[in-house]
């Protein structure tokens, strides 16, 4: 089960596209909230949503949705386990109320974690 969450505040920073592997892409994002105790947002937006940021510069102020996930990682040697988070963003739009584009997300895909992770593991992080 999916937790959701909004996200309002200023792009602060758009990353590049990263391409993890053929079936598996993502692009952070970094949104300040602002306010007397501001927040600096990392939100992840992977596959199809990685073009949303083609028409959206740095210093917008926008509402993004996204999905709260979790996973868990067990270090091979020494069987410690981790657990990682991770704000992945689905919709965003200005706060002038022009939404972007959006593709639809497909409840039904999952992102390669597993695959990622596996190829990632190379360097020796598990992220």
């Amino acid at each position: 089960m999916e937790t959701g969450a909004t996200i309002t505040g200023t792009i602060e920073k758009i990353m590049p596209v990263q391409e993890i592997n053929d079936k598996f892409k993502k692009r952070d994002i970094v949104v300040n909230t602002g306010g007397e105790y501001p927040q600096q947002i990392l939100v992840q937006f992977t596959n199809d949503q990685c073009a949303l940021f083609n028409s959206i510069l740095e210093g917008e102020h926008v509402v993004i949705d996204a999905n709260l996930r979790g996973r868990s990682w067990t270090n091979p040697e020494t069987g410690d386990v981790k657990y990682f988070n991770t704000i992945q963003g689905w919709r965003i739009q200005t706060v002038d109320g022009n939404a972007k584009p959006q593709p639809q997300p497909n409840s039904t895909e999952q992102p390669v974690f597993e695959d990622a992770t596996k190829k990632e593991m190379d360097d020796g992080l598990p992220f």
